[in-house]
Parts: structure tokens; C-alpha cells; sequence
């Protein structure tokens, strides 16, 4: 359990994360001196800490997906999102419950596409990007 929004920022050493909102995992920061406090601005974290020390991460800029039939070939695929993120993309499902890779691509240029030529074998085709 966090803390409420309205209790001391304080905290130790180590902050959690979550992919959901849900699950939180305790990180190592790397750090031996107390942080204070964390903001979000322009897709990346900010924490402050003691003696000055500030800690950065990297982009966290969520990707986009989107997609369309395109008559002979399948369904194109398209990825927006941070350049030079790479992607565990392209999962494809047939119920929602078992999810297989289609591709694993680098975005080099804020979007990246791939086509599923294989979708015309189905009557129905999910699909979702991961980041690792």
C-alpha cells in the first residue's frame, strides 16, 4: 500500500512502480540518501532528494497502435510513440487469454509499421504492443 496523497512525500531509498495501478514492485534507486519527492512532466519522472540529488527517467511515453486491412496483404499495423523504444510488439490473440509475438521492432523514427500477412487465416485477430 502507498501513501495517501495527503500524507508526507518523504520516503526512503526506493520507490515502487506499476504497470497497472494495481501491482507495485519496490525499485532500487540506486541511491543511499532519503528522496522527497517525485513529479511527471513531459514523459518522464523527476525525483528530489537530499544534498541536491535529482533522479531522472528515461521516457515513458506509452505507444499507440493502430491498425487496417489492406486487401491482399493483411492488416497494417502501425506503432507511434518514443523513437528508439523498442517494442515486444505486434502480440496478437484470437480470445484475449493467450497472447503470442508477431515481431519485436525498434522505433527509430516516432513510427514504426508491420503487416500481419498471416491475419487472413482468421475470423477475428487481437493485437496489443508491449514495451520491455
Amino acid at each position: 500500500m502507498l501513501p495517501s496523497a495527503n500524507s508526507v512525500s518523504m520516503f526512503r531509498t526506493d520507490p515502487f512502480t506499476s504497470t497497472n495501478s494495481s501491482d507495485w514492485i519496490r525499485q532500487d534507486s540506486g541511491v543511499t540518501v532519503s528522496l522527497y519527492d517525485v513529479c511527471f512532466a513531459n514523459n518522464q519522472f523527476v525525483a528530489v532528494g537530499e544534498y541536491g540529488t535529482i533522479l531522472e527517467s528515461g521516457s515513458v511515453e506509452r505507444p499507440a497502435l493502430s491498425g487496417q486491412y489492406v486487401a491482399g496483404s493483411g492488416v497494417q499495423l502501425t506503432i507511434t510513440g518514443g523513437t528508439e523504444r523498442t517494442y515486444r510488439i505486434f502480440q496478437s490473440s484470437t480470445d484475449l487469454n493467450s497472447w503470442s509475438d508477431l515481431v519485436v521492432l525498434t522505433n527509430t523514427t516516432g513510427s514504426t509499421h508491420y503487416t500481419d500477412a498471416s491475419a487472413r487465416e482468421f475470423d477475428r485477430r487481437f493485437y496489443r504492443v508491449l514495451s520491455p
